[in-house]
């Protein structure tokens, strides 16, 4: 099924390491290209696989495992189900769901080259430079960080009277 718009299953796919990352835009964009998979005891994928695609864990565990030894049990709620499953290819080891678990499978290319993000900027608003003479102004010292340097304009006039940005 593709992934609902339902702010859950954002939630879920924006831990996922690159989609942290993503502008809006991109990330809404790529989870109308994506499909969430359950798999029930059954091998996700096999040690000398040569698919390119990328495998998260949503929910669920998956064993790692090479010539019957155990590499790794991953659960879905740890640290290491932020990133793709065994991305090297040909694969090193196999995967196998244990019990109940639910994947995606995201296309490699699309994921590690996203859209670039787009910024609009509001015509209605002027930027000045403002004078040396008040040193000790915080706001002014809070602009001149590198961090802020590469905000648009528009979202600095919004920072400066206090307004809430739109997440991108």
């Amino acid at each position: 099924m593709a992934v609902d718009t339902n702010p859950e299953e954002h939630r879920i796919l924006r831990k996922l390491i690159p989609l942290a990352t993503f502008p809006s835009a991109a990330f809404k964009e790529l989870c109308t290209n994506i499909t969430v998979e359950q798999v029930q005891d059954a091998v996700i994928f096999k040690r000398g696989d040569t698919n390119s695609d990328l495998v998260y864990l949503l929910d669920g565990s998956v064993t790692l495992q090479a010539e019957g030894l155990i590499v790794e049990v991953i659960a879905s709620e740890s640290e290491s189900a932020k990133f793709a499953l065994a991305h090297q290819l040909p694969r090193k080891i196999d995967a196998v769901a244990n019990g109940t678990a639910r994947i995606v499978r995201l296309n490699a290319e699309m994921v590690n080259n996203p859209p670039p993000a787009v910024y609009q900027e509001d015509q209605s608003y002027i930027i000045t430079e403002e004078s040396d003479e008040a040193p000790d102004d915080w706001m002014t010292t809070l602009l001149r960080l590198p961090l802020f340097q590469t905000l648009p304009p528009s979202s600095l006039q919004k920072i400066r009277n206090g307004k809430r940005l739109k997440r991108i």
